[in-house]
C-alpha cells in the first residue's frame, strides 16, 4: 500500500504545471500599435481590372511549445457579419493548410480578440502563419509600432510573398507546459526511500 502511495505521489509531483504566456508579440507597451495600415481592397493584378479583395498573412515562429489560447490583431472590420482569421501551417514560405479558423467581434482601429476553440499545439522552432482579409471581415490591418520586421504575404488571386516587411500588429498567447524535474525527482526519491525503510521494518 505504501509503495502504491509513493508511486502516485511521485507521478503527481512530476506533473508539469501549466503557465500562460506570450507566444509571439510585436505590440508596443500597453499593447499599442501604429496608426499606419494596409488595406484589404487593392488594385487587381493584370489581366483583371478594378479593385480586388485581398488577404494578408503574417508569419511567426514560437521559441517554446504552447497550446494556442488567443490571437489579437489590430485593425478595423468591414460590413460583413462574420469576422475571422486563420492560423495556418507554413508551406514554402507562404500560408499553407489551415489549422484553425478563429472568430472575432467587430471593431474600429482597435485590438480584435480571437479566442481559440481547439487549442492546437504550436511547436517551438516551427513557423506558422496568421492571415485575414476583406472576404473574412477585415477592412484594415494596422502595422506594429515597434519596428518589428518579418515574413509577410498577400493573397489577391493566390498567395505571394512580400518578403521581409514591417510586420502586421499581432499578439499570440497560449499555455506552456513547464517541467520542474529537479524538485520532482528529489521528492520522488525521498518517497521511495521512505517506502523501502517501511518495508524493511515490517519484515523484522
Amino acid at each position: 500500500m505504501l509503495r502504491l502511495v509513493a508511486v502516485v505521489l511521485g507521478i503527481t509531483l512530476f506533473a508539469e504545471p501549466q503557465f500562460a504566456g506570450v507566444i509571439y508579440s510585436n505590440l508596443g507597451p500597453g499593447q499599442t500599435f501604429s496608426s499606419s495600415t494596409v488595406g484589404t481592397i487593392v488594385p487587381c493584378p493584370p489581366p483583371m481590372f478594378g479593385p480586388c479583395p485581398a488577404s494578408y498573412g503574417q508569419e511567426f515562429t514560437p521559441t517554446a511549445s504552447y497550446t494556442l489560447d488567443q490571437i489579437d490583431i489590430a485593425g478595423t472590420t468591414n460590413f460583413f457579419s462574420i469576422h475571422s482569421l486563420t492560423l495556418a501551417a507554413d508551406s514554402g514560405g507562404l500560408p499553407g493548410a489551415a489549422i484553425e479558423s478563429l472568430q472575432f467581434a467587430a471593431g474600429t482601429d482597435t485590438l480584435l480578440v480571437a479566442t481559440s476553440a481547439t487549442h492546437p499545439l504550436l511547436l517551438a522552432g516551427t513557423t506558422y502563419w496568421v492571415w485575414s482579409g476583406f472576404v473574412y471581415g477585415l477592412d484594415q490591418w494596422n502595422l506594429n509600432s515597434t519596428g518589428a520586421t518579418g515574413g509577410r504575404a498577400i493573397d489577391v488571386s493566390s498567395w505571394a510573398s512580400q518578403g521581409t516587411s514591417t510586420q502586421l500588429a499581432i499578439e499570440i498567447t497560449g499555455t506552456a507546459a513547464v517541467p520542474e524535474p529537479a524538485s520532482g525527482l528529489i521528492a520522488f526519491l525521498g518517497l521511495a526511500a521512505l517506502t523501502l525503510a517501511k518495508s524493511r521494518i515490517f519484515r523484522v
